[in-house]
């Protein structure tokens, strides 16, 4: 898998004291932008239907009135 193939990479720069392939600047990008779709998906509302609106700035409607 992708985080196996990172670590053994890593691994490997330590050990041969090459640069490693992700650096400490991108592998904190990444964690924060992972924080943020964490967080963001946390925060979403969402009803668990397929057909109907989701998230939480969906306007429900009242239903509508026959006048007289």
């Amino acid at each position: 898998d992708a985080l196996t193939a990172e670590l053994r990479s890593f691994l490997d720069a330590v050990r041969t004291g090459r640069t490693p392939e992700v650096d400490g600047r991108q592998a904190l990008a990444a964690l924060e932008l992972a924080d943020r779709v964490v967080r963001s998906v946390a925060a979403h509302a969402w009803d668990g239907t397929a057909e109907g609106p989701t998230g939480p700035h969906v306007a429900t409607r009242a239903p509508l009135r026959r006048a007289g």
